[in-house]
């Protein structure tokens, strides 16, 4: 009788744990795709897009302008990189 009492108190603390995980993992996979979806807004040129989809933060730190401005100095290197390929 110990061993199933012992079994049982060792699942229930499995399924305690499972519990826990669970929304973790939930919450980790929609902040990825939402990064994704959002990464792939600033990769097809929606500059303006991603900063409206950006962080309050972002957007108090940084205006549509200036987010513009940076992400096209950082990006022509790059297309003039992948043009010589």
């Amino acid at each position: 009788m110990k061993l199933y009492e012992t079994l049982f108190a060792l699942i229930c603390v499995l399924l305690a744990f499972a519990g826990v995980a669970y929304p973790a993992d939930e919450k980790e996979k929609a902040a990825t795709d939402a990064t994704t979806q959002w990464l792939a807004l600033v990769d097809s040129g929606q500059y303006a897009e991603s900063w409206f989809q950006a962080s309050s933060f972002f957007r108090r730190a940084t205006s549509k302008e200036q987010w513009k401005n940076a992400l096209d100095a950082a990006r022509a290197p790059l297309a003039k990189s992948s043009h010589a390929n």
